[in-house]
């Protein structure tokens, strides 16, 4: 009885060191032939940051020959330029090593719904904020009537607006000041007015 057991014990040892023996040396023969694939792979995702640092580094260069108040939006072009090419090449690489990309592109689409749905008043902001920079409807030192709050303009970013008037500081959100009628009320102390609308000094 003994001699059976010890028989069986050996046997069933023999079979699961033979089990783990073949899994490892597929693994292993598995892991050889993917060599090229993971090497491509790897090569795309690198291919991808290089590329993004060069543009971003290009963007930034470009940026020194603008006005102040328009870097801001090249910063944000620059940063959403290297995180794009980078998320592009992350997920070109997983797809030539062979994994299947389907679902996380399918994931990133979710996120991106769900990030985008909770700071929609932010990015909306932000987007203002790059509307005004770009088209630059009014300038720092403008006195602006929006929303029943009359100030002068001391600072635009992509957020905010600042005004000031009597000693005080209004941040206006800027889909407000593309939302709602502005009237500036200097337009004809300024060169710029007079050049952008037409207007005539007196």
């Amino acid at each position: 009885m003994i001699i059976t057991n010890h028989i069986i014990k050996t046997n069933c040892f023999n079979s699961i060191s033979g089990l783990v023996e073949h899994k490892s040396s597929v693994f292993v023969q598995h892991f050889k032939d993917s060599l090229p694939k993971i090497a491509m792979g790897i090569a795309v995702l690198v291919a991808f940051w290089i590329t993004a640092i060069i543009v971003s580094y290009i963007i930034k260069k470009v940026s020194k020959g603008v006005g102040e108040e328009k870097k801001e939006v090249i910063f944000l072009l620059s940063r959403i330029t290297y995180i794009s090419l980078v998320v592009v090449g992350l997920i070109s690489g997983l797809g030539t090593v062979g994994v299947n990309i389907m679902p996380l592109i399918t994931g990133l689409g979710l996120t991106g719904f769900a990030l985008g749905y909770a700071f929609k008043d932010l990015l909306s902001n932000i987007l203002a904020g790059v509307m005004i920079i770009i088209h630059r409807p009014f300038i720092v030192g403008d006195e602006i009537t929006v929303a029943n709050i009359t100030g002068r303009i001391v600072n635009i970013d992509l957020r905010y607006t600042a005004l000031t008037a009597e000693d005080k500081i209004y941040l206006i959100p800027n889909t407000s000041l593309m939302t709602n009628p502005i009237t500036i009320t200097n337009a004809k102390e300024t060169k710029y007015h007079e050049k952008r609308f037409g207007l005539k000094n007196e």
